[in-house]
């Protein structure tokens, strides 16, 4: 029963991945229809300080008071549920690995 859940959950994740490349290969060739722009390549550092200022205090969102509020702890919260699913994920394969 374990081994048939395992498959079914390992199956599910492989058809997502497949999925999530499809889609972002055709994400990249749309991308690369579009102009360069030579005013991005400046700066890195002033970029890189800006979108983390961007996603992680959510400056945009937070317009929109209770609902960016909102917004950033489920944003949080998926940060959580993944850093909780690699470990425990690891763990499931060594104790299958262990089975045999």
């Amino acid at each position: 029963m374990t081994l048939a859940l395992a498959a079914l959950a390992y199956g599910i994740t492989v058809a997502a991945l497949v999925l999530l490349t499809i889609r972002v290969r055709q994400l990249l060739s749309v991308y690369k229809k579009g102009q360069p722009d030579p005013t991005r390549s400046g700066d890195r550092g002033a970029r890189l300080k800006n979108m983390l200022t961007e996603v992680l205090g959510h400056t945009k969102m937070l317009n929109f008071t209770g609902t960016g509020i909102a917004h950033w702890f489920v944003m949080i919260g998926f940060g959580a549920l993944f850093g909780t699913l690699i470990p425990h994920t690891v763990k499931f394969l060594i104790q299958i690995s262990h089975f045999h």
